[in-house]
Formats: structure tokens, sequence, C-alpha cells
């Protein structure tokens, strides 16, 4: 239970940071 929680928070920051890193730098993106 827990730990399936924080396991998909942590994927949503991954991909939050990704998008809002790509905006700014392309290279970061890929």
């Amino acid at each position: 239970g827990r730990y399936e929680m924080r396991y998909e928070i942590a994927n949503a920051t991954i991909v939050i940071l990704r998008i809002w890193h790509g905006r700014e730098d392309r290279s970061f993106a890929d």
C-alpha cells in the first residue's frame, strides 16, 4: 500500500520534471 503510493508519486514527479525542463532545455528532455 504505502510503497505503491510512493512509487506513483515519484513516477509522476519525474514525468513533471521532464516536461518542465524539456520546455526550457530541449537536450534535457531527450
